[in-house]
């Protein structure tokens, strides 16, 4: 699939109808970014609003068509759902097509917040079907885009390499493919970032207050990092992401040692919490208790997010994209 609809990836946008096709004002720029959090990421990115927005027999509530150079690199169709039944059958509708399109995904992740992350990489560039109860996004980028040339001011010692490989992620390293689909978890990850940290911090902070303290600080910390940071990506940081995914990883070791000693020292309620706490994102799925983590975690657009990390990358337009 290099598209969606009839909306091709590096296709020309002279090659539409004008009623196919309508770009942009400065006011829907401003509309768009204050609602899904959206902006543009290249000099000279167009942004256009799609009409044809008929996938699969449903009516994508926004489709979104980015432009470099009069040529589509990125289309974006987000669905709205109404319950969480709908949500349900209309994954269940639109994964066997994806399934059908590219084979196994290359990478899934279900994340606290209940929403499922399922991206596919090829030689057209990279699908991400992001769903969650609230609303489901169909994100199509063009492998068109590359990263600049990072130049190494100094060449670093064996040992500074090892350490650096643990504390950040090197672009240079890395294919573009592995590079998208990072930044994509990262991103993610990024919006309810304490929550996603939870599962190692929790069952330390109940060491030093009571399980009811631990989740009101969870909530306020969740939701002033939604405002502040999460929703619009106003701040990212590549080695902070990274170092995250080890520090949740040191659950495994945390919480069945905090368990033991809560138990140890009859504290029945700390225990189960600090033992059971890493299952909270498959507990988020049960539809009672995925509307109460939808009231923890606010659900943030991940595409700005996701924008700002590839930035923080060094990923710039190739220029390739320019036509004669």
């Amino acid at each position: 699939m290099k598209g969606i609809g009839i909306y091709t990836l590096d296709k020309p946008v002279e090659e539409f109808q004008e009623q196919e096709l309508i770009e942009f004002s400065e006011s829907r720029y401003d509309a768009v970014l204050r609602t899904y959090g959206i902006r543009r990421l290249f000099p000279n990115e167009v942004f256009y609003t799609a009409t044809k927005k008929v996938f699969l027999g449903n009516e994508a509530d926004e489709a979104i068509v980015s432009v470099l150079h009069g040529m589509i690199y990125k289309v974006l169709f987000d669905f709205v759902h109404a319950s969480i039944e709908e949500h349900e059958k209309f994954r269940g509708k639109m994964l066997p097509y994806l399934q059908a399109e590219h084979g196994e995904p290359t990478e899934t992740r279900e994340l606290p917040s209940g929403a499922r992350l399922t991206i596919w990489d090829g030689d057209f560039g990279n699908l991400i079907f992001d769903s969650n109860p609230v609303h489901t996004s169909l994100i199509l980028t063009s492998s068109s885009i590359r990263p600049k040339k990072i130049r190494e001011l100094w060449q670093p010692p064996l040992i500074w390499n090892l350490g650096r490989s643990l504390l950040t992620w090197n672009a240079s390293e890395h294919t573009d493919d592995e590079n998208t689909r990072w930044c994509c978890l990262r991103a993610m990850e990024w919006v309810n970032w304490p929550m996603f940290l939870s599962p190692s911090l929790v069952p330390i902070m109940l060491l030093f207050w009571n399980w009811q303290i631990v989740a009101l600080i969870l909530v306020v910390c969740n939701w002033m990092w939604h405002f502040i940071v999460g929703r619009r990506g106003r701040f990212v940081s590549v080695p902070l992401a990274h170092m995250g995914v080890y520090s949740v990883k040191a659950k495994w070791i945390i919480c069945p040692v905090v368990a033991g000693y809560f138990y140890y020292n009859g504290q029945t309620v700390e225990s189960l919490i600090s033992l059971l706490w890493p299952l909270f994102p498959y507990a988020a799925l049960i539809p009672g208790v995925s509307l109460l983590a939808l009231l923890v975690m606010p659900p943030a657009p991940v595409r700005p997010v996701q924008d700002r990390f590839m930035t923080a990358l060094g990923y710039e337009p190739s220029e390739e994209r320019e036509r004669p």
